[in-house]
């Protein structure tokens, strides 16, 4: 696996990766909501309450268009165009995570144990806005070494993807586009929630992939990749 990665987007080749990057976290969250919601079937509307329910206590104002049409600019825009807004706020995390720590730990580590570190790490370092109830809520189970755990799963698993579209454009915005495209698709899944407070204290499972249950096609994929760097390096120890 390459280390080192460039400024440059060496698109001519590699473009298809930078489709992935794109495209690969909205299948994957829908994949992971869909995983969810077949459990927890009762949580799941067409009436986007949720949705409803965010405007009338943000104070937004009246809106004069169906709410499906605001689904629809909402998807739109997290599929086209924001990714690409947002891989300009998440190059510098990419710079510090892919560009610098995970390199540094591939020349002490096997290929896992970089990524289960750069996992921890990254876990731990959202940490302090989990405490505040940030992506779980403060009224899950065993509260909050269960978020500890489940951002764990979240970070090593994205971390896995990120470095593998970074190996094959050798360029630090592929994995940049991808966070890009997870901060723009990963609240999707709650637009079909009905705004309970059994789904809050749920939230710890999903339907974002940041939850223990939701993350599962993330999580399969990474192992996947791992499991070929595996066959391809013999460092898998």
């Amino acid at each position: 696996m390459k280390l080192q990665a460039q400024f440059s987007t060496n698109l001519k080749g590699c473009w298809r990766y930078y489709l992935l990057a794109l495209w690969l976290p909205a299948v994957l969250s829908f994949l992971g909501a869909g995983l969810y919601y077949i459990v927890f079937s009762k949580q799941f509307s067409l009436g986007f309450e949720t949705l409803r329910e965010m405007l009338r206590r943000t104070g937004s104002p009246q809106i004069n268009l169906p709410i499906q049409v605001v689904i629809f600019a909402q998807l739109f825009s997290a599929l086209t165009y924001a990714p690409f807004l947002n891989s300009l706020f998440a190059i510098g995390e990419e710079i510090g995570w892919r560009g610098y720590l995970y390199p540094a730990l591939r020349k002490r580590f096997s290929i896992v144990q970089a990524h289960l570190l750069v996992g921890l790490i990254w876990s731990i370092w959202h940490l302090p806005i989990n405490l505040q109830g940030y992506n779980y809520g403060l009224t899950y189970f065993a509260y909050p070494w269960l978020g500890v755990l489940a951002m764990f799963v979240f970070g090593f698993s994205l971390g896995v993807l990120s470095s593998w579209v970074m190996e094959k454009t050798n360029s630090i915005w592929a994995p940049a586009l991808l966070h890009g495209a997870v901060n723009a698709i990963v609240g999707v899944g709650l637009l079909f929630q009905l705004p309970t407070e059994k789904a809050l204290a749920l939230r710890i499972l999903g339907p974002t992939p940041t939850g223990l249950l939701a993350v599962l096609p993330f999580l399969c994929l990474a192992l996947a990749i791992l499991q070929k760097e595996k066959r391809e390096t013999h460092e898998f120890r």
